[in-house]
This record gives structure tokens, C-alpha cells and sequence, in this order.
């Protein structure tokens, strides 16, 4: 703690602080201060937060597993090609292709149809949501309802409307596939027969022939009209049931009255921070800040230039603390007066503009300084 002296009594002032430094007991004045905005804007964060909660309206989501097996969309033949000896792989259907079909507009017809579902296809596309586990072909179709005995029965609905559709689109696919490479089998079969040589001559598989390269041909294309009947006979099936959505799917609900008091306490920063960079209103001695206790009470007789040098020396104290306020008070009235008129005058001279307040007493008159 520094002393400066000023006549027969001593002045004690505050250091001035480092042009980076905060002390700690300003956060906790400005919390005194604004102690009841403080707690009304922790009350008003909370209240928004739980209004969320209960404006938000309340959807759950039902799952419903579904297997699909994949279908060849294309046989891996062309009719006409009996004699390529490389046949190309079967295209099959892939999740992308499941999606289109959950999403089609059939099934979005369908779901329609059923009670908390009147919607635009749109959102009843955003109400689907599909998800497929890492190498599987099992689809998770998840429908978004307001209760979850609807949610449960829009996701039965699309399963549902989903299988036929695949069913009949898929199943025409394979019969088209089906027809091809039974014409290609007859191609074959013909061109088989055309050739000259004995039959059982033929069927031989010793040497790398044309023969041969037929009848190989003729094996592959058995084979996969083979597989594509085993295909048709399980086109998908459901693998696991929706059952009653027991949480709402609503994530950010357990965390909307801390969001809330965290908005609140933002807004009253920001009201602190705005009100501490205006103009302080004076209308009582509490709404000054203390900065330096001055105890300056001496006779002005016993220095030099009397009331003068007083306030010189406390107007330089108050440039060096950098203070904006000075509060005369335990004086009389008349001395108070005039002390602070030439304090005022000095600090003019000083570069400062100066302002001279005069609070009168209870029933004093504003020309009355005695």
C-alpha cells in the first residue's frame, strides 16, 4: 500500500493497477450489483427451456427389420451370345435399390391411407428412415408417428406395402431374366444339334472344342435357372416385428433447461457488460464505487496556499488514480462548497472538464449553502 502526504495528515491510496490486470472483486461487486437480474435471468432460461419441452411436439419412432435377399436384376447372358466364351456376372440389387422401393410412391400411398399419416409424400419420405448394418442385406425400416401405437402400425404398413411391391416388381424382373435364358438355352441347344458328329462325341470333355465351349455354355445357363427359381421361392420376409417405442425421440429434451439457464446467464452478461460501459446515474451514496479513502480533513492555515494547495496536491492524487468522482462529504456545507469549487477550477486548468454537483439537504434551498 503506497502513502502520499499531503500537510499534517496522511493520505492513503490504492496503487494503480497494471493496464492488463482485472481484479477478482470486480466480478463479484458487478454480481452484487446485478444480483436480481442475475436471478431473473436464470428463472427466465429455465422457464424457456421447459416451454420448449412442452411446445415441442412429442414423435416416437417403431423399427422393423426386414430381410432382402439380393435378386439378379440381369441374367449375365445376352440372347444371341451362345458363343462368348466369358458370360458376364448377374447384376443384383443393391440397398440403394431396397431404398427407392421403401420410399416409392406406392408405399407412401399406403402409409397415407392410415390414421396420424395424412401428410404430403414428402414428409412421409422424411418420416422413413432406413439403415442397413454392415454387410448384411437385413433393412431397418423406422417410422416417425406422434404416438407409438401409430408408429408401430404406419411401420407395419410400410413392411408390409414394401414386400408386395417388391414381390411383384422383383418377380417380374426374374421372369423376364428367366425367359432370356431359357431362349438362350434353346439357342444353344440348336446350335448344339447343327454340329456334325456322332452325340455321344459330343458330350466328351477331353479336348478344347467348339462342341465343348457349347455344352459349357449350356451347363452355366442350367445352373443359374437353377438359382434364379430358389430366389423366387423367398423374396424377403419380415425378421423382426415393430414393437411399442417406449422414449421419444426428441435428443435434445434432457438438456433444454440447462440450454436455457445458459441462455439466460449469456443475456445477463450482456446486460452487465452494457450497463457498466454507460454513464453511472448518481442518486444515492451507494451508487458510488469506492476507489481511494482520502482523509484529508487539515487546517488550510498551517500549508502555504491554503485551500488551494489542498487541491492541488488531491487533484493530482486524482489524475494519478484516474478517478472520475469525487464525493466531498463530513464538511460543512460552505467549506464543502468551496473546497470543491476550486478542486473543480484546478482540474479545468488541468485539461479535465470538470462538473461541480450539489446535493442539497431536506428542506435547503438551492441558494442556501450555509
Amino acid at each position: 500500500m503506497s502513502k502520499r502526504t499531503l500537510g499534517p495528515s496522511s493520505v492513503q491510496a490504492e496503487p494503480p493497477l497494471a493496464p492488463d490486470s482485472i481484479p477478482v472483486t470486480r466480478f463479484a461487486g458487478a454480481i452484487r450489483r446485478h444480483l436480481a437480474a442475475l436471478m431473473i435471468a436464470v428463472l427466465a432460461g429455465g422457464a424457456l427451456g421447459v416451454a420448449k419441452v412442452a411446445v415441442t411436439p412429442a414423435t416416437y419412432t417403431a423399427n422393423i427389420s426386414v430381410l432382402a435377399p439380393p435378386v439378379a436384376l440381369h441374367p449375365g447372358v445376352d440372347i444371341g451370345s451362345a458363343l462368348e466364351t466369358q458370360l458376364k456376372q448377374p447384376r443384383e440389387t443393391t440397398m440403394d435399390t431396397e431404398a427407392q422401393l421403401v420410399w416409392s410412391d406406392h408405399v407412401l400411398a399406403q402409409l397415407a391411407k392410415r390414421p396420424g399419416f395424412d401428410a404430403s409424400d414428402e414428409e412421409l419420405r422424411d418420416r422413413i428412415g432406413l439403415t442397413v448394418p454392415t454387410s448384411t442385406h437385413v433393412l431397418t425400416i423406422g417410422v416417425r408417428a406422434g404416438t407409438p401405437a401409430t408408429a408401430r402400425d404406419g411401420a407395419e404398413v410400410v413392411a408390409d406395402a414394401y414386400l408386395k411391391l417388391r414381390t411383384q416388381i422383383l418377380g417380374k424382373v426374374q421372369e423376364g431374366n428367366r425367359q432370356a435364358l431359357e431362349q438362350n438355352l434353346i439357342l444353344l441347344e440348336t446350335q448344339l444339334r447343327a454340329l456334325p458328329g456322332d452325340k455321344d462325341e459330343l458330350r466328351r470333355i477331353t479336348t478344347r472344342t467348339r462342341r465343348q465351349e457349347i455344352v459349357k455354355q449350356i451347363r452355366e445357363v442350367e445352373n443359374q435357372l437353377s438359382g434364379l427359381k430358389t430366389k423366387q421361392e423367398q423374396p424377403g420376409e419380415v425378421l423382426r416385428a415393430a414393437g411399442l417405442p417406449e422414449t421419444r425421440d426428441d435428443p435434445e429434451r434432457d438438456i433444454a433447461g440447462a440450454t436455457g439457464i445458459g441462455l439466460g446467464l449469456l443475456a445477463w452478461v450482456a446486460y452487465v457488460l452494457l450497463r457498466e460501459t454507460r454513464p453511472r446515474r448518481i442518486r444515492r451514496p451507494a451508487d458510488l464505487r469506492l476507489h481511494s479513502r482520502l482523509p484529508i480533513m487539515v487546517e488550510a492555515p498551517t500549508l502555504g496556499g491554503g485551500h488551494r494547495e489542498v487541491c492541488r496536491r488531491l487533484r493530482n492524487l486524482v489524475f494519478d488514480t484516474e478517478a472520475t468522482t469525487v464525493l466531498v462529504v463530513g464538511v460543512p456545507a460552505s467549506a464543502g462548497t468551496e473546497l470543491a469549487y476550486e478542486l473543480a477550477e484546478l482540474c479545468t486548468e488541468g485539461g479535465s472538464a470538470t462538473t461541480v454537483l450539489r446535493i442539497a439537504a431536506d428542506g435547503e434551498g438551492p441558494g442556501d449553502p450555509s
